[in-house]
């Protein structure tokens, strides 16, 4: 008598451990506790700084401002304070052993080192297409559409509560669909790892959906600057299409958790093989070994017919067309 229990765990270790024994959860009190705001995490940096004797390097608070920032953008897997106090810890050390100067620079090469993410980086929206031709033969027009899609993302007038933008890649097996997917990451990310891929074919039951929520949320939720391969969408059941719908809509799903992981960095793309007979229809009569596009264009809109009027096992769900920022066809 007279003991008092405090017992400390993670979300994740929570639900696998202590959930499942109903006994003990009824005997202890959940407490939730939030991650600490941004004044009071710069607080933390501040006195983390003096205690290092380095607060002499910030003159004000703006440094701290950006780890904050960086941290919460850049490793959205970790928690604060701990995510930016590893940061300003890693960059004590560089300014200690290599005589690295505390500013924006040293923030980026430390964030580069730990994640993997150069924020530094600038797409040249000038050479997309000149990039995307050079591996994807052949396919001028796809590239074209797609240039000028990510001309809108580059200029930072995509809408921000919505994934950075949405594709569908339509046309025969074997023309440069998924190829062109990983040129994009390579291009947008600078290291085709940023690409995430499901086959849709995996997820075709209707008891595929908990499966395909816990992967796609924890996937982005490590790596959530990232083109997002959706292959063969028309083959995934009605639930997961729903999740998907979600997704473009607002840029946002729970995680088994209840966290909230957010979409708003990467780019998705559905690639599909629904109405690939318009495009052998169109091979027929309208030749075009450069793929410019002259022939695409004058059949788009009986590609966009062709692909909402499959059925059967190739069916591809009409209600996706409306949230797509962009159809790309591949001749």
């Amino acid at each position: 008598r007279g003991i008092r229990v405090v017992a400390a765990t993670t979300y994740v270790e929570f639900r696998e451990y202590i959930s499942p024994n109903q006994p003990l959860v009824e005997r202890l009190q959940r407490i939730n506790l939030t991650q600490p705001n941004k004044e009071l995490t710069i607080s933390i940096l501040r006195g983390m700084a003096k205690r290092y004797g380095v607060d002499s390097q910030f003159p004000n608070d703006h440094l701290f401002e950006m780890i904050y920032e960086y941290t919460n953008r850049y490793i959205p897997a970790n928690s604060q304070p701990r995510k930016s106090i590893i940061i300003l810890d890693s960059m004590v050390g560089w300014y200690r052993a290599e005589g690295r100067k505390m500013d924006m620079k040293l923030l980026a090469d430390v964030i580069y080192e730990s994640e993997g993410v150069n924020v530094a980086f600038r797409v040249d929206a000038t050479k997309i297409k000149q990039e995307l031709d050079k591996y994807v033969l052949s396919q001028e027009f796809a590239t074209k559409v797609i240039e000028e899609r990510l001309q809108i993302c580059v200029a930072d007038l995509n809408n921000k509560s919505k994934p950075m933008s949405s594709f569908l890649f339509t046309g025969s097996t074997g023309v440069g669909k998924t190829e062109m997917t990983k040129q994009l990451a390579r291009i947008l990310f600078e290291d085709d790892r940023n690409l995430i891929r499901f086959d849709m074919t995996e997820f075709a039951n209707q008891d595929s959906l908990e499966r395909f929520r816990t992967e796609l949320t924890a996937r982005v939720w490590e790596r959530p600057y990232s083109v997002i391969l959706l292959d063969e969408i028309e083959k995934a059941c009605a639930p997961v299409t729903r999740i998907l719908l979600q997704v473009l809509d607002d840029g946002r799903l729970m995680d088994e958790n209840n966290r909230e992981v957010s979409f708003a960095n990467a780019y998705i793309i559905l690639t599909t093989n629904a109405g690939s007979e318009i495009y052998q229809t169109i091979a027929q009569y309208g030749v075009d070994d450069s793929g410019s596009g002259q022939v695409m264009k004058k059949y788009n809109k009986l590609i966009r017919e062709s692909i909402s009027s499959t059925s059967g096992s190739n069916k591809f769900p009409p209600e996706l067309l409306g949230r797509i920022d962009t159809i790309v066809p591949f001749q």
